[in-house]
């Protein structure tokens, strides 16, 4: 969990104060992150060991929680920076940050 101050309580206790991967991706396909996209995000990060965190502007948002992520309120041209902590957090932040890439383009009424 996320409190208000930006510090992270996680029930693991190696959890580190400062993140092993950070990345920020500006989001670009309209209308922004969408529940399509939180609901990726969250599957993709739930499959992971690594914990993490989205931050849009002042908000701060767990990855594996869908409605934290819609939460943010992250539209078409917000920045959206991603922390990582753990084993995996280098490939966690990448998929994280493809799945932010790609945002609507790849949305359920765009399959092939």
């Amino acid at each position: 969990m996320v409190t208000a101050s930006g510090k992270i309580e996680h029930r693991r206790s190696w959890l580190v104060e400062t993140p092993v991967k950070t990345s920020k991706v500006l989001l670009s396909s309209p209308p922004g992150l969408t529940l399509f996209t939180a609901t990726r995000l969250a599957a993709a990060v739930g499959q992971m060991r690594s914990v993490v965190l989205l931050k849009c502007g002042e908000r701060v948002a767990d990855a594996r929680n869908i409605l934290s992520i819609v939460a943010l309120c992250a539209v078409l041209g917000s920045s959206v920076e991603i922390q990582a902590y753990g084993d995996d957090a280098q490939s966690s932040a990448e998929a994280v940050e493809r799945i932010l890439s790609d945002g609507a383009d790849s949305g359920p009424d765009k399959a092939s």
